[in-house]
């Protein structure tokens, strides 16, 4: 029987304990089980003493993954306590390697935190960041006893190894890590995080400015709000939807430029037809920048000077026609607009009306939640729900937030986001 599957039988998940499960890891390492046999690809080419160091690389680095994996869940102190028992154990066998891994272990480490200060740059994109596991494997190089060309022969392949590593790791270790408890009277007095807590904890890279896709795996990340299957995120998860945002804000800005190319041939000052057709594609670029999320503010504030001064241009051009009429119901369209764009370019109301919005329909209550309460205040009036579908949606809410609250949760800001759905908060 493979070793995931004996390992999915709910009575042992249930029953295990920090030493058994180092033990296990080590059991899997030294008789080569999945995942640690799951990273070698076609075209990689090593010695067999690059073999040698870049194997126990990977088998370290996914051990890094399957302790980072268990944090969401358990919290820090009982995957550290794994990791000193697997290294007591590693030490013990015919090949030694507990202080081999513990000085690679404390490299990736460092890799990780490399990565998040100070990324390795494309050189031939200065503002993309190289995968973080090339970062990992400069790091482990670093205290490798080989030549410079040595290690530079072997860096990209090994990062190469680490990446494959990783998502084996991932794929294998979550379901086993999904099902597993810890004997209560073996992990006694070791704190275990609240599932909502920093998601810096689980060594995870996140943008400053997250576009669509990465902020709703910000929003999934460690949040009790969500079923506890969706709150574990991998890195290669938010690598993945960093890389589409970017692509997708890619677009937009070429849109953008084509647009303020249009509007620098316009003839001064433009018919009025000229004038509102501009309008209309200002507008649909703003709400698509509200669509993307991510770092769009300057041309987000650049679209709304030259709406203003569109508008403005409109007014003056009818002032002079003595169009007062015309004027008059510019200006309460203009009134209703205003409402609208307050509402609809909202980023959080824009992205859950994408047609392949990553906000599942079960999900846009949890993720209304971890809004601020203007945005859910904004939502309650942009969604114009039914009195029906407000009440559901006030009902799931205090549902979750009681849920949250009975395991030992806290959702920030709870009492003005439930005024904000038209609810008084329960002391």
């Amino acid at each position: 029987m493979p070793w995931w599957k004996f390992w999915e039988r709910t009575s042992r998940l249930k029953e295990i304990d920090p030493h058994s499960l180092a033990f296990w890891l080590v059991g899997s390492i030294s008789e080569r089980k999945p995942p640690f046999t799951m990273w070698r690809q076609d075209g990689m080419s090593f010695t067999e003493d690059e073999e040698a160091f870049v194997e126990v690389s990977v088998w370290t680095y996914q051990v890094f993954t399957f302790l980072r994996l268990l944090q969401p869940k358990f919290g820090v102190e009982i995957p550290r306590i794994v990791r000193e028992h697997l290294l007591i154990l590693l030490n013990r066998g015919e090949r030694p390697l507990g202080d081999q891994m513990k000085a690679l272990l404390e490299a990736v480490e460092r890799g990780y935190e490399r990565h998040t200060q100070k990324p390795l740059m494309r050189p031939d994109k200065p503002d993309a960041p190289f995968p973080l596991e090339v970062s990992v494997a400069a790091a482990l190089l670093s205290i490798a006893a080989e030549s410079t060309e040595n290690k530079e022969k072997v860096f990209w392949n090994l990062a190469w190894a680490l990446d494959c590593g990783k998502i084996a790791a991932e794929h294998l270790f979550t379901p086993v890590i999904e099902k597993m408890e810890f004997r209560t009277d073996t992990v006694f007095g070791l704190a275990r995080e609240p599932v909502g807590g920093p998601a810096e904890k689980t060594y995870l890279i996140w943008s400053e400015s997250p576009g669509c896709f990465e902020r709703h795996l910000q929003r999934r990340c460690d949040n009790p709000l969500f079923p506890a299957k969706r709150r574990i995120v991998f890195q290669s998860e938010i690598d993945a939807a960093r890389a589409r945002d970017a692509a997708e804000a890619e677009g937009f800005r070429g849109e953008y430029r084509h647009l303020l190319e249009q509007v620098a041939q316009l003839s001064e000052p433009g018919t009025v037809h000229q004038v509102f057709e501009l309008r209309q594609k200002i507008e649909d670029l703003l709400e698509r920048a509200a669509q993307l999320g991510g770092d769009l503010e300057k041309e987000r504030a650049s679209l709304h000077e030259l709406y203003g001064v569109t508008i403005a241009s409109v007014k003056d051009a009818l002032d002079k026609s003595n169009l007062e009429e015309a004027t008059g119901q510019l200006q309460k369209a203009e009134a209703i607009k205003g409402t609208g764009m307050r509402l609809f370019h909202n980023d959080f109301i824009a992205q859950i009306g994408r047609d392949d919005t990553p906000i599942k329909p079960e999900e846009v209550v949890p993720a209304l939640l971890t809004e601020d309460p203007e945005t859910i205040q904004i939502a309650v009036e942009a969604l114009n729900f039914t009195p029906e579908t407000m009440e559901q949606v006030r009902r799931e809410a205090t549902q979750l937030i009681g849920e949250v609250e009975a395991d030992g949760g806290q959702v920030p800001g709870k009492s003005d986001k439930l005024r904000a759905l038209g609810l008084q908060a329960q002391p």
